[in-house]
């Protein structure tokens, strides 16, 4: 069968106008018409694998900026085109591979370049992208997305200063880029900057009032500022939005204990729960405001979920001691007590903590070593001085007892329990003196 060159082109030229129409899925049947007849006409291959990229189907465009390579493998839009379709697929190293290609046919191309530095960065090779957003600003330095994603590339090596520059020089030419300004805040908190962070978010609501993550991180940077009413505030609006966001349901917790508001902030830390049920943090967070409401055995049990993500959280172990404690559980409490200072033996609070446990449990011996303990890290710590003191005259050691309380006189010498407790002191070595 002859082939009719007249209506080759015909069907082909048919689909370009379809394709300039936006009318890709008719496009796609003329070129597959062409190609029916000549499957190696390179630019009905390319210009169906530009259709069906412009449908979403970039693994079929794949495969026809691949035909179409075969047969003219320098073409650069082929080359470049084909890096996009790879590119929306995730497929980033191949991407990468096909715009390199491209790149040594037209090195000065600043989409390819821009597209290499995003496929970089999706790699998490952010410094390689951000010299392909150079090389593409040398070309055109005030082009937006290059400017916007070096900002973004430079946040994320930690480089938050000069993510502020950049996202600063995409802001004089779109003073209300939203992603901009929320991006800006972000790098600002991560500078310490907290109150301009607080005001590159507050831009970001002006226009977008219900954006979650302006108002979270708003929530986050109030906090840093001590302002946790307002945080909490910050916090509602995006749960309005979010009602389930994890990460704003315990910052909440967390600013609501702050504000002693520990009922609430254990309704904060269960929702929490409800969407992460073993993250550690607020099981602890939780367990804390736990044992701020003498809600000693649901803070125990918090304690333990928490350590079974991390059995070895000192803090964790210390303060569901304190909780047994507080339930008169004192063998226990040393139990954990003794765990957490086999991780970290210069524990101070645990020290002093068992110590008490120990000396509740009539074993003060036990009690003075652990004080001693304490105090060699602490020398000036008037509870600890006294409670050694304590256990000293109950070991009938009346003089040690009342150089201990002396101690602690020296740096708070109005605290009346110690000055009772040295006065009985004293009164007891000198009976004992008295009687030989």
């Amino acid at each position: 069968m002859e082939i009719n060159q007249k209506n080759l082109e015909s069907l082909y030229n048919k689909g370009v106008e379809l394709g300039d129409l936006g009318k890709n899925e008719e496009a796609v049947v003329n070129y597959d018409k062409v190609l029916e007849i000549n499957p190696n006409d390179f630019e009905s291959l390319y210009n169906k694998g530009f259709a069906l990229s412009r449908l979403g189907k970039h693994k079929e465009a794949v495969v026809c900026y691949g035909k179409a390579l075969e047969i003219n493998p320098n073409d650069f839009e082929a080359l470049y085109n084909k890096g996009v379709a790879l590119g929306e697929l995730e497929k980033n190293e191949e991407a990468i591979l096909s715009y390199n290609k491209a790149l040594e046919i037209n090195p000065n191309h600043m989409n390819t370049l821009y597209n290499k530095g995003l496929s970089l960065y999706f790699l998490g090779r952010y410094k390689d992208a951000v010299v392909c957003y150079d090389k593409s600003l040398e070309i055109d330095p005030n082009d937006f997305d290059a400017l916007y994603n070096k900002g973004f590339a430079m946040n994320d090596l930690g480089e938050h200063k000069e993510a502020v520059i950049w996202f600063d020089k995409v802001l004089k030419s779109y003073p209300n880029h939203t992603n901009s300004l929320y991006n800006k805040g972000v790098a600002l908190a991560r500078l310490g900057k907290q109150e301009e962070a607080v005001v590159s978010y507050d831009m970001v609501l002006k226009s977008y009032p219900n954006h979650t993550n302006a108002l979270y991180n708003k929530g986050v940077a109030l906090a840093r500022l001590g302002k946790q009413e307002e945080a909490v505030v910050s916090y509602d609006k995006a749960l309005k939005v979010k009602p389930n966001d994890f990460d704003t349901l315990y910052h909440k917790g967390v600013a609501l204990g702050k504000l002693e508001k520990n009922e609430e902030a254990v309704a904060s830390y269960d929702k929490a729960l409800e969407v992460k049920p073993n993250d550690f943090d607020t099981l602890y967070h939780k367990g804390v405001a736990l044992g701020e409401l003498e809600k000693n055995e649901e803070a125990v049990a918090s304690y333990d979920k928490a350590l079974k993500a991390e059995p070895n959280h000192t803090n964790t172990l210390y303060n569901k001691g304190i909780a047994l404690a507080r339930l008169g559980k004192q063998e226990e409490a040393v139990v954990s007590y003794d765990i957490a200072l086999k991780i970290d033996p210069d524990h101070t609070n645990t020290l002093s903590s068992k110590g008490l446990s120990l000396h509740f449990l009539d074993r003060f011996k036990e009690a003075v070593a652990s004080y001693d303990k304490m105090l060699k890290i602490n020398p000036n710590h008037t509870n600890t001085l006294s409670n050694k003191g304590v256990a000293l005259c109950f070991l009938y050691r009346y003089e040690e007892g009342v150089a201990s309380f002396n101690k602690a006189l020296d740096i708070n010498p109005n605290d009346s329990d110690i000055l009772s407790n040295k006065d009985l002191a004293q009164s007891k070595l000198n009976q004992k003196i008295n009687h030989g």
